[in-house]
């Protein structure tokens, strides 16, 4: 496994040499998030993001990387930016109850409730959440 992400890193860093490729710059900075090292993964994303503002992809993980790092409100703004522009249901659910969870957080029941609600059917322990925060 640590061969082929060793690849995939190399492979996704000649890419952004040759030309500003937004999908290498996130798909480095995935790699970087689920690696630990955060402080780069944020960089990475920052790059993504400026090469596009509307990827939905890099506003998740951003976000991601944001609820994982306990900055909640800077998790909610970048899953919020990335629902704004994701299309896939799949995607769209997961951010749905991960927005919920955030908001739970932060202590905006009523937001939470909101996004879990819209994730519910798709998350076994949605409603066990939702009767503790009701």
């Amino acid at each position: 496994m640590l061969n082929r992400q060793n690849d995939a890193i190399r492979m996704y860093k000649q890419s952004v040499k040759i030309e500003k490729n937004v999908d290498a710059f996130c798909k480095l900075g995935i790699i970087d998030f689920q690696n630990g090292r955060f402080d780069s993964a944020k960089i990475f994303f920052s790059i993504a993001l400026e090469l596009d503002a509307t990827n939905p992809e890099v506003y998740y993980y951003t976000g991601m990387l944001y609820a994982f790092t306990k900055k909640p409100d800077l998790a909610i703004e970048n899953l919020e930016l990335s629902l704004r522009y994701y299309h896939d249901p799949k995607y769209i659910n997961n951010i749905n109850y991960n927005l919920g969870k955030l908001y739970i957080e932060t202590g905006n029941l009523e937001k939470a409730k909101q996004y879990l609600l819209k994730a519910g059917p798709y998350y076994k322990d949605v409603s066990e959440i939702l009767k503790h925060i009701e």
